[in-house]
């Protein structure tokens, strides 16, 4: 760190930003607990942002990518195999 600010100071400041980081943590995590369901109208809100602010529209595209991958893991019946094994095992047979 520099000497342009006080040792006090900048132990307040480190304090701020944990603190901030802190609260920012457990805004995500209380959204992913009490998250809507409904995400026909979150994908046209998304898109409608994304289109407006483009760098937001990253991110916000890059947030949603991972919110929705645990939900299309759990759709998938528990008995069958990604296509990508099935493959493999068929073509480790023919050999």
């Amino acid at each position: 760190m520099g000497f342009l600010f006080g040792v006090v100071n900048q132990i307040l400041l480190a304090v701020l930003a944990v603190g901030l980081l802190g609260v920012i943590v457990w805004g995500c995590r209380m959204w992913w607990q009490r998250r809507p369901t409904r995400t026909d109208r979150a994908l046209l809100a998304a898109t409608a942002v994304g289109w407006a602010l483009p760098l937001l529209g990253i991110t916000l595209a890059a947030f949603l990518l991972i919110d929705l991958t645990p939900a299309v893991a759990r759709r998938r019946p528990a008995g069958r195999r990604p296509p990508g094994k099935r493959l493999r095992k068929l073509a480790r047979e023919r050999t």
